[in-house]
């Protein structure tokens, strides 16, 4: 049975909720810092900032790369208190996911409401560079969800969006963070955006991390960067662990195997030119037992006195396995450009392509069975229906393999295993959408993203949209999508300069289209109303 309420009466609820929200907050703010940068993979992170600082606070969500963010000081401080200060945010988020057809059952329609938070402290030290600081999560659906209790101890209510997730939250940051003239450096409980283990922040709670993250300046021009996580904390968890995305099953995700790792350590260096036009990174990401990731990218402003402001960006990734071998044999290559021009004051138009060549292994087995639990067991496949093999007489999926002949059998491989963005779509690849990406779909191929967006002169409107195509197409497989996005966010108080404060709304909307069987749901929505508060 679906214990879900009806549809018209949960969303009422909700409505009133955002209301109510939106009726105590402040309309206007003692002083108006800047809204956050769109929330767009439009422009790669390296262009950002020449160095990254660690990223204790937030950051704004984004689709596609996540760029590092430095942590602003608290908001908020008390009289008599010198170096206390606080900050903070409130979300009411309103998830509907609809899937066409609604396949065997397998695949509901599914919605959610969520009312959360954090409120963060942080004390600076009286002549030293140490700040001490600790944030709260959590969050609550108030009953609106109906029941979404544990069934049979393994799964919830599948007739409610708990990638959302659809039940409480509840946990806490930690850290200490060292601050030098030049190097800075936090340890603990925190929110981390990297490239490749990023904050995820597009539902009620971020991605946490636990371990260090630190940056030296060595010059004007070049950075560098360490971080060490031992432990993660799932934006649908409440607890740290020794997991990843892709070995363990948190709601919201599809892990392959649950079996606790060592967790990451990233180096990277950061370059901007003197005159900024050229800026880039390269770094090296150690997932342990399952795969070394190297990744590059580059940003050149073309003529920055052009009023059209042309850029071209370039993205190079190379992924192979290691220790354990938990995930199976690795091998990724991906190749990405990106052109982009602004041709009127705030109106940003960009063109990306990703490819990732196939990689092919031929073997034999005792039968198409024997063969296909060979290839799950030793090689990272994809997923979604990518690379499913096709009966001619009846059209129906045999395997993830094909039949050689005389007992051989062949499979296809080369997708990026990336455990901290798997499933969440948010690595910094140019093609990624709202949705999915071919990360997502742990598969290589070939991918096109057109996008526009624009912010209004006074930054309190910010409208973007994006059309995306992808082609899975393999040797002996056919699988091809494409997905439009559409995105709106209205900042209630005047923008300034700085991270904003106040009262936002934002309407995002994604379709993916998968009309080749045997990938289902063929058509899928996703439609979600955030409401944000931040102080």
């Amino acid at each position: 049975m679906n214990h879900v309420l009806p549809l018209r009466i949960r969303e009422a609820c909700a409505f009133v909720m955002l209301t109510l929200i939106a009726a105590v907050a402040p309309v206007a703010a003692q002083t108006a810092p800047a809204s956050p940068a769109p929330e767009t993979s439009s422009a790669p992170s390296a262009a950002a900032s020449a160095a990254p600082a660690p990223s204790t606070q937030r950051a704004p969500e984004r689709s596609g790369a996540p760029a590092p963010a430095a942590t602003p000081a608290s908001a908020l401080t008390i009289p008599g208190l010198p170096g206390l200060g606080f900050s903070g945010l409130i979300r009411a988020y309103d998830f509907n996911r609809q899937n066409v057809p609604q396949f065997h059952g397998n695949n509901p329609n599914r919605i959610a409401f969520n009312l959360g938070g954090d409120l963060r402290a942080e004390y600076k030290l009286p002549d030293l560079p140490l700040t001490l600081g600790a944030a709260y999560w959590a969050a609550d659906p108030l009953g609106l969800n109906g029941n979404n209790t544990l069934l049979k101890n393994t799964t919830r209510n599948g007739g409610i969006d708990n990638t959302l997730p659809g039940f409480p939250l509840s946990t806490f940051e930690y850290y200490v963070r060292y601050s030098g003239k030049s190097i800075s450096a936090t340890i603990g409980n925190q929110l981390i955006n990297m490239l490749w283990a990023p904050s995820s922040d597009s539902r009620i709670k971020p991605a946490l991390y636990q371990g260090i993250d630190a940056t030296g300046k060595i010059s004007s021009q070049f950075s560098v960067g360490v971080t060490r996580a031992i432990r993660f904390e799932s934006r649908t968890d409440s607890l740290f662990d020794r997991n990843t995305l892709l070995t363990s099953t948190p709601a919201g995700a599809s892990g392959l195997k649950t079996v606790q790792t060592s967790g990451l350590l990233r180096l990277a260096v950061t370059y901007a030119a003197p005159d900024k036009r050229l800026t880039g990174t390269a770094e090296a990401n150690a997932f342990y037992d399952i795969g070394n990731l190297y990744y590059a990218e580059a940003k050149y402003n073309v003529q920055p006195a052009n009023a059209f402001k042309p850029y071209i960006a370039a993205q190079y990734a190379r992924e192979t396995q290691t220790g354990r071998r938990l995930l199976g044999t690795i091998s990724n290559e991906t190749f990405g450009v990106q052109l982009g021009i602004t041709p009127v004051k705030g109106f940003l138009v960009t063109v990306g392509a990703d490819e990732a060549p196939w990689n092919y292994a031929t073997y034999s087995a005792s039968s198409l069975k024997a063969a296909t639990s060979y290839a799950a067991a030793n090689y990272f496949l994809p997923s979604g229906g990518t690379n499913t093999y096709l009966q001619a007489n009846p059209l129906v999926p045999t395997a993830t393999v094909q039949s050689l002949g005389a007992g051989m059998y062949r499979v296809g491989y080369g997708g990026i295993a990336s455990p901290y963005t798997d499933s969440y779509a948010t690595d910094p690849f140019y093609t990624t959408s709202l949705t999915q990406g071919t990360v997502d779909r742990r598969s290589p191929g070939v991918s096109f993203k057109l996008a526009l967006a624009y912010t209004t002169a006074d930054k309190r409107i910010v409208l973007g949209t994006s059309e995306a195509l992808y082609n899975y197409d393999s040797a002996y497989a056919r699988n091809r999508t494409s997905e439009f996005d559409a995105d709106l966010t209205y900042n209630f108080n005047p923008v300034g300069a700085g991270t904003y404060k106040g009262l936002s709304y934002r309407e995002r909307y994604g379709q993916r289209s998968q009309p080749v069987f045997p990938t289902f749901p063929q058509t899928f929505k996703y439609l979600r109303h955030q409401l944000l508060y931040s102080f």
